[in-house]
């Protein structure tokens, strides 16, 4: 509810609609220049389901010389990635891996356990740990970060991993609404490794970044999202040689397809 009053006030419009349910939301939403949204009062929230709830809020506006209030109750339902908890406190659950298809194998294997903690009105205090299951021994790191909304509503995480390879994880992307179920994400990541480690392939301070985007479209809700796209990959420095010893390149062009499920 915050979120989408913070996205009123700002006049985001395509925040708005990737937070309106899809069976309600407006092909067009047209928010008045003039009007500005002076403030925010949660009156009554109830929880009435596994993943609904019922909130009760006024919220205060402004135009020219008016002021006025206005008070309704909205349901939500939970859409999203895997948490439980409340906005106080939620504990989620990743998972990514890269699956080699000429050797039928995990390349890598990734899962993190972390615990978000609101420290402002967009961002998350994150810890947790990190279990890494890539070529030779498992890897377990500790993970401490931050995640939420930049201006734009850019969605970033930036993370610390402390372990054998410490390294340091910057992600950011965007959803673009081109319809109400047509949904565009580019996306960015960073990742600078702390020191060497040759098993892994990667050199102290010679980051790999990622440049993504990935076109879905919402077959059912959020909940069954099925994507193509292309993922440019490129390593610098030590990384980059270590790649090429190994007699991989640099530079890596990907063509992706698959389905988002969320549960």
């Amino acid at each position: 509810m915050r979120s989408r009053y913070c996205a009123f006030s700002r006049g985001h419009v395509p925040y708005l609609q990737k937070s309106w349910a899809v069976e309600t939301r407006p092909l067009i939403l047209t928010l008045d220049p003039a009007q500005a949204w002076t403030g925010l009062t949660i009156e009554h929230h109830e929880v009435t389901g596994p993943d609904t709830a019922r909130v009760r809020f006024t919220a205060m506006w402004r135009k020219g010389t008016l002021t006025g209030r206005m008070t309704e109750t909205s349901r939500f339902r939970r859409e999203g990635e895997n948490w439980v908890g409340t906005d106080e406190a939620k504990f989620v659950w990743r998972s990514t891996a890269e699956y080699l298809t000429d050797s039928s194998q995990f390349e890598t294997l990734e899962n993190q356990a972390r615990l978000q903690m609101p420290i402002s009105n967009f961002f998350d205090a994150v810890a947790g740990v990190r279990l890494d299951t890539p070529k030779g021994e498992d890897r377990v790191y500790g993970v401490i970060g931050l995640h939420g909304l930049a201006p734009q509503w850019f969605e970033v995480d930036a993370d610390l991993y402390l372990g054998e390879a410490s390294a340091a994880r910057f992600e950011a992307e965007y959803e673009g609404l081109i319809t109400n179920r047509i949904i565009l994400t580019p996306s960015v990541e960073l990742e600078v490794p702390l020191n060497d480690d040759e098993q892994l392939g990667v050199g102290a301070f010679a980051p790999t970044l990622e440049l993504g985007a990935r076109l879905s479209y919402d077959l059912i809700d959020r909940a069954v999202s099925p994507y193509i796209g292309v993922h440019y990959e490129r390593s610098f420095g030590e990384t980059g040689d270590l790649a090429r010893a190994e007699g991989e390149s640099r530079d890596n062009l990907f063509f992706v397809v698959g389905t988002k499920v969320l549960f």
